[in-house]
């Protein structure tokens, strides 16, 4: 299986314009910038090939079949049942961002806002299965979730001398 997924990003480096060189000379750069995207995901454990039946070969003591007097013998048994219709976790990502350096770039500063909706996310349902069947029920398209958050990050760069440098970074995130 394959999928498609399309993502745009833009940015505009505003401190390249002459009207902000004039009116802001010591920002050396501010950057603003946006991400929008819709990411699928198909590897999520243990569906990562969920509308195949798939077989797990039991042997001996394991599990296999039982013959003459409780002597097990091999055997094939189905790990999950399958469900063809099951596809890509399916997310759109947005994040928002500036770039910032003042202090001839020895002070940089970078703001992001992130948020994730993920919706048709491969869950197992709590349907009952009958007993008789001797497995689980299959995996579906039903779930969604929202992440969303803040990051921070500053850095100081800085030379000792020619040979010689230092950097200092501080990280928040929430």
């Amino acid at each position: 299986r394959w999928g498609t997924f399309g993502q745009v990003s833009l940015g505009y480096v505003i401190s390249n314009q002459d009207f902000f060189k004039k009116a802001a000379p010591w920002v050396d750069q501010l950057k603003f910038r946006a991400s929008f995207g819709l990411l699928g995901a198909n590897n999520v454990n243990p569906t990562a090939y969920g509308y195949f039946q798939q077989y797990n070969v039991k042997t001996g003591s394991s599990g296999g079949a039982v013959f003459n007097e409780g002597e097990r013998g091999n055997g094939v048994a189905p790990t999950a049942l399958p469900n063809p219709y099951a596809t890509w976790d399916h997310k759109f990502e947005t994040d928002y961002g500036i770039d910032a350096a003042f202090l001839k770039s020895r002070l940089s500063v970078t703001l992001d806002y992130f948020w994730t909706h993920g919706y048709d996310m491969l869950a197992q349902t709590s349907a009952a299965v009958p007993f008789l069947v001797g497995n689980t029920a299959p995996v579906e398209n039903f779930a969604s979730a929202n992440n969303f958050g803040t990051e921070v990050t500053i850095t100081w760069r800085d030379h000792i001398n020619e040979d010689w440098g230092y950097n200092v970074t501080a990280f928040y995130g929430w």
